[in-house]
């Protein structure tokens, strides 16, 4: 097997990967209701507030704030093409934790100017959101106190993950809305966030897997263009110099049917019988290097390819950024309920 048919192997193979892929994406985002659901933050209250104090506790509603208590914010965005009505949902937008998780508190903290957005506790492992007409680019702001279960550790044996991971990865949605599919995860942008990815990732988010792959297509296009401008992958072939009506051509045979075609780079064709071929005057055999216009091809395709899924993603997580960047943060918030207190040493009196 020559390199030409590798190629050419690879190429098909690859072509009819992305080409799925590529029905695939477009089967998902032709659908017109897109729910995206953006983490803003989580902190675990006792860790990551009072660790450096111990004089310093947090109270919830009077008691003290359990080990592991997270406080998670996010928001929840209509980023699709069209409104949700009342009529579309069978089920509203429920999130479930497992069972050694549990739901402390949740409130809707901010929403769209004409939202109306509500969520209740339904039961220590799931949460479920209620919204009226849901139009298009209108979001609602939540905050969540949750029980992540504790991990025994110690200094020699370090836990795998943060309880705010933990809870992350525990959170699972679901929901009954007609026209639609699960429900999108990104973040909110943050300043120190973007200064640590290098440009154009950082407008990627966190879809790797669709700037890895518009970057091996990237990489295959050019190397098959760098081989078709130094005919890398040019193949050599045996060839014959001859004169055909007192003009002189390179010309490589091929048999096609009962007759020889003569076919020279220099544009000149014609067929002939094995006979006529015989005959030709000053015929001698010369090694003849035909470039092929397979990798050139294949180059431009996959180059193009590549730009087309960086830009669709760029635009796309460009103007979720956007819409996140001028979402407002308004209304309440549990963590009015939470309250600091420090206990202090009694003074000691003076001598006298």
């Amino acid at each position: 097997m020559n390199t030409q048919t590798i190629l050419a192997a690879v190429g098909i193979l690859a072509t009819t990967l992305f080409g799925l892929w590529a029905i695939a994406a477009a089967f998902r985002f032709s659908r017109n209701v897109r729910i995206t659901y953006a983490l803003d933050q989580a902190i675990v209250l006792i860790d990551d507030i009072t660790q450096n104090f111990q004089d310093l506790g947090i109270t919830f509603r009077g008691e003290p704030v359990s080990a592991n208590l997270v406080l998670l914010k996010g928001y929840l965005i209509n980023t699709g093409r069209r409104d949700i009505s009342l009529e579309m949902v069978e089920d509203q937008i429920s999130v479930h934790l497992p069972p050694e998780f549990e739901w402390v508190d949740c409130k809707v903290v901010g929403t769209s100017p004409s939202l109306q957005a509500d969520v209740e506790r339904e039961s220590t492992q799931e949460i479920k959101f209620t919204t009226g007409l849901w139009k298009r680019k209108e979001y609602m702001k939540f905050e969540v106190l949750a029980k992540v279960p504790v991990v025994e550790a110690d200094a020699d044996n370090p836990p795998d993950e943060k309880p705010t991971t933990r809870l992350r990865k525990a959170m699972s949605f679901t929901h009954r809305i007609a026209d639609s599919d699960r429900i999108d995860k990104t973040r909110v942008t943050r300043p120190s966030r973007i200064t640590t990815i290098p440009f154009p990732f950082s407008l990627m988010g966190s879809a790797k897997f669709k700037f890895t792959l518009a970057g091996v297509c990237l990489v295959f296009g050019v190397l098959m263009l760098v081989g078709a401008k130094f005919d890398f992958m040019s193949t050599k072939q045996l060839g014959y110099t001859v004169t055909v009506d007192g003009s002189k051509h390179v010309v490589t045979v091929r048999v096609k049917k009962d007759a020889l075609l003569l076919s020279g780079q220099d544009g000149f064709s014609r067929e002939s019988s094995l006979s006529e071929f015989e005959e030709l005057p000053d015929k001698r055999p010369v090694v003849v290097t035909k470039s092929e216009d397979f990798p050139l091809i294949m180059g431009i395709v996959y180059c193009a390819m590549g730009c087309l899924i960086l830009g669709v993603s760029g635009v796309r997580a460009m103007k979720d950024r956007r819409m996140l960047a001028l979402i407002a943060s308004k209304g309440g918030s549990l963590t009015k309920g939470c309250t600091l207190s420090a206990r202090t040493a009694p003074k000691s009196e003076p001598n006298r």
